[in-house]
């Protein structure tokens, strides 16, 4: 079964003095074992969110959580803390978006590593649990390793933090490691050299990538598949490539239009309008207001449009067989990142 993560019918709703915020709905999503798949759409649109739940980190008390999460043919949303801490950190880790608030600032970076090493089985005693933290910092290129290792989190950089955290992520080579924007703390080399560790990492472990990112020029050079969110819903699913040559719903053609190029003969086009309350959210296709291309029928309630091979479309205007239009130029889709 190449199948790894299968994300079904997933809502998630909180409740708030306005009303239930219905937050994320009817998501679909799924990550084969080895796979690189990005998730990409606006600030604000549940991206994070969705990691978040994934890893089990959202109080349930607190939020209203319904359908199926099942990695490696388990349901993530029946486990137990016991059952937990025997997945999170060693078959499923995740880099988050904000390394200062992730690290802990009263240890030093070699305590908290080797700590991870220890407690996810990849080292026996502390001695090979301080070897593998000095060896994670030399794949991340870090300089000095030794000072790094004896200091605090707070007495580091951002960008010195954010490896301190992949490393973290990486050092029990789990089977999905979930990437909150990885390189948002990092100059352009350094990006360059985690993304490049992060995917040979996957190709040759088999580890699954899920990458939530605002680049789409990393995403089209780092990965094999793309989802597009937006305000909590999927609404184009498809192969790297195919997206990027061919995007369908008008909200990624949005989003390819509103990317800065320095070979773009017209300036860039923001997205007009704002995500949506998500207490008083539209009925049907939420970017129906924001929409040039918005019919009646785009308020009613649709499932995925099998296009293509494996491009998946939420939008009532491919319920036909025709093209309704011609959303985006292949000359204005992003193009690869040249630091991958």
């Amino acid at each position: 079964m190449r199948q790894l993560l299968q994300i079904s019918n997933l809502q998630v709703r909180f409740p708030s003095f306005e009303g239930e915020a219905s937050v994320i709905d009817k998501l679909n999503l799924a990550i084969d074992r080895g796979e690189k798949v990005a998730l990409v759409g606006e600030s604000g649109c549940g991206k994070s969110l969705t990691a978040r739940i994934i890893l089990g980190l959202i109080n349930r008390r607190r939020a209203y959580i319904s359908g199926q999460i099942r990695f490696d043919g388990t349901d993530l949303l029946t486990l137990s803390s016991a059952e937990w801490r025997t997945i999170r950190g060693r078959r499923i880790s995740m880099i988050f978006q904000n390394p200062s608030a992730a690290l802990n600032p009263v240890f030093t970076v070699g305590e908290q590593l080797a700590t991870a090493a220890r407690r996810g089985g990849s080292a026996n005693n502390l001695i090979e649990a301080k070897a593998l933290a000095r060896e994670m910092l030399d794949r991340m290129s870090v300089v000095d390793p030794d000072r790094v290792l004896s200091s605090y989190p707070f007495q580091l950089s951002g960008g010195l933090n954010q490896r301190v955290l992949i490393s973290m992520a990486l050092i029990n080579r789990p089977d999905l490691i979930l990437a909150d924007e990885p390189g948002t703390a990092l100059d352009v080399t350094i990006q360059e050299q985690v993304l490049r560790e992060m995917s040979n990492l996957a190709e040759m472990t088999g580890t699954a990538v899920l990458l939530i990112s605002h680049n789409l020029g990393v995403v089209r050079a780092f990965t094999d598949r793309v989802y597009v969110m937006y305000a909590g819903q999927i609404v184009e699913s498809a192969k790297t490539e195919a997206l990027f040559r061919n995007p369908m719903h008008p909200y990624t053609a949005a989003l390819f239009r509103a990317v800065p190029r320095l070979s773009a003969d017209v300036p860039p086009r923001g997205i007009e309008g704002t995500i949506p309350d998500y207490v008083n959210a539209p009925s049907g296709c939420r970017f129906r207001p924001r929409c040039s291309h918005a019919v009646p029928d785009c308020g009613l309630s649709l499932a995925s449009t099998v296009l293509e091979e494996d491009h998946r479309v939420r939008c009532v205007l491919y319920s036909g067989k025709e093209r309704p239009y011609d959303p985006v130029d292949d000359s204005e889709a992003p193009e690869p990142s040249n630091h991958v």
